[in-house]
Order: structure tokens, then sequence, then C-alpha cells
């Protein structure tokens, strides 16, 4: 649907380049502090920069297929990106391999950070400059404890906690102006996202078997 009713098609082209460079370390340790009890440490680490680019073409056209205005834009974006992950894990063995306890704790933190500066020019129009600025800030915790026990022949127990904890925060903000010196915020483009979730669980649960029942 075209508000400028003498507009009846339009064509659009994209040529499109990515590239950049991404980072990774993972570090990993167990620790058997007695023949049943075993720590594992455990570490991720990735830094990135990409850079990013787009050439949009458009022709809007009338109904004959005369060309009505042409615009192109030019976006050109770098994207920086920046995410740990941490754990560290607990296992017990009791007298039983099926009596057992294990527990872990683990972090996620991730950075994002994505500037864009986009120039739009159009054989009907004033040349526009604009400026974009997406930050997204996000951490999971994670932390789970079980413990098993076996009883009778064929019986077993199980309980166990678990915590889940999510942080969200994304802000977005758009420039527009002709210049460098002229730029405003878009306040209808703009948006704040914070989100925050907490999730608390626990279970038990027994289970035995008698003859065929």
């Amino acid at each position: 649907n075209f508000f400028d009713t003498s507009i009846a098609d339009y064509k659009s082209t994209r040529d499109h380049q990515r590239g950049g460079l991404n980072h990774n370390i993972r570090l990993g340790l167990d620790w058997y502090p007695g023949k049943k009890n075993t720590i594992s440490i455990s570490g991720f680490y990735n830094i990135g920069r990409n850079e990013n680019g787009a050439d949009i073409n458009y022709e809007f056209l009338e109904e004959s297929g005369a060309l009505i205005e042409k615009i192109t834009r030019d976006d050109n974006e770098i994207e920086k990106r920046n995410l740990i992950e941490g754990e560290i894990r607990h296992e017990k063995i009791f007298t039983n391999k099926d009596h057992k306890w294990s527990s872990f704790v683990s972090i996620n933190r991730r950075d994002d950070k994505e500037d864009n500066e986009i120039t739009e020019n159009g054989t009907e129009i004033e040349d526009i400059l604009q400026k974009v600025d997406n930050r997204e800030d996000a951490q999971t915790i994670l932390a789970q404890s079980d413990f098993t026990y076996p009883f009778a022949s064929d019986g077993l127990f199980e309980t166990g906690l678990r915590g889940s904890f999510r942080r969200i925060e994304n802000e977005f903000t758009v420039w527009e102006g002709t210049n460098e010196n002229n730029l405003k915020i878009l306040d209808n483009f703009n948006n704040l996202f914070d989100y925050q979730e907490d999730i608390y669980a626990a279970y038990v649960m027994a289970g035995n078997k008698q003859g065929k029942i």
C-alpha cells in the first residue's frame, strides 16, 4: 500500500557485506579431593567485533513502469560483543552408585553493542543522516542441587532444588538529521526494555517395585 497514489510498484536491490573476527577461550579443571568426590570448574570467554555494511536501492515506479523516484540507503554497522560463561559443579557418590548428590552453579553474562550510521540519498528528497545505538546486557544465573537415595531392592528416592535468575536490558535509540550538527532523537523509534525473571523450583519423587507392580 502506497500513500502516494502515483506509485504503482517498486523495485529493491540489496548488497550486503558481513565480516569480522571472533576469539574464544575455554578452560576447564577437574579436581578429585577423594575417590568419590569430583569438583569441576569451567569457563568460556568470547570477544568479537564485526563490521557489516548494506547498500539498498529503491526505485518507485508509475503504472507504466516510468521511474518516479530513486532512493539509496548506505548502512554501516559496527558490532562489538563480549560473552563470559562460568560454572562450578560438585558430585559426591556414596557407597552405592545410585546414592549420590550433585550440585552446580553457572553464570552467563553477555554484552552486545551495535552502532549504525545510515545515509539516505534520493532524487526527490533531502539527504538524511541517521544513527542507531543498540545496546543489550543480559545475565543468567542457574543453581541446582539433586540428591538420589536407593532403598529396598528396587526403590529410589529423589529430591532437588533449582533456581533461575535472568536479567535483560536493551536500550535502542535513533537520531536523525541532515548532518552531524543537527541530529535529533526520534522518540517514536526509541525503546528501553528491562526484563527480570526469577524462577524457583523443587521436586520430590519416590518409586519402588513390588512383584509385578
